[in-house]
């Protein structure tokens, strides 16, 4: 998985395709992986597989995993108010522009965290040991 910067200028003109689906599935899924490397293991929710195409609806169930994976990334690294978390609904409204924003936004602001996290996180200035009686 590699990241992709979040689209934070959502529009109420703007149409959520797939590839916005699979972006915000992968920076979540980066983030955890991030968070888990640097900070220490938790779990997330599974969000199953990136959408192939169209066929592949998007349902409200993927939405709320967002939102949950969200919180629980957010609960694991610094705990910083994102807004208040949607709860959708099958045969509800779909995902407005302005959630969009608020998720892709937090996603963008964890990442930040993380990598200023991963630049203080403290290092020896010489190596442990000079390996002597170990063979390699």
């Amino acid at each position: 998985m590699t990241w992709t910067k979040p689209k934070t200028d959502w529009a109420s003109t703007d149409r959520f395709n797939i590839q916005d689906y699979n972006r915000i599935k992968r920076n979540l899924e980066f983030l955890h992986r991030k968070a888990t490397e640097i900070i220490k293991v938790f779990e997330i929710l599974d969000m199953g597989d990136d959408k192939e195409s169209y066929a592949d609806y998007f349902h409200a169930e993927e939405f709320n995993l967002f939102e949950q994976n969200l919180t629980i990334i957010n609960q694991n690294i610094f705990s910083k108010d994102y807004g208040t978390t949607q709860v959708f609904f099958d045969n509800g409204p779909f995902i407005q522009w302005e959630e969009l924003n608020r998720i892709e936004s937090a996603v963008l602001s964890m990442m930040e965290i993380l990598d200023l996290q991963a630049a203080g996180l403290r290092r020896l200035s010489f190596r442990l040991g000079d390996m002597k009686g170990v063979a390699v």
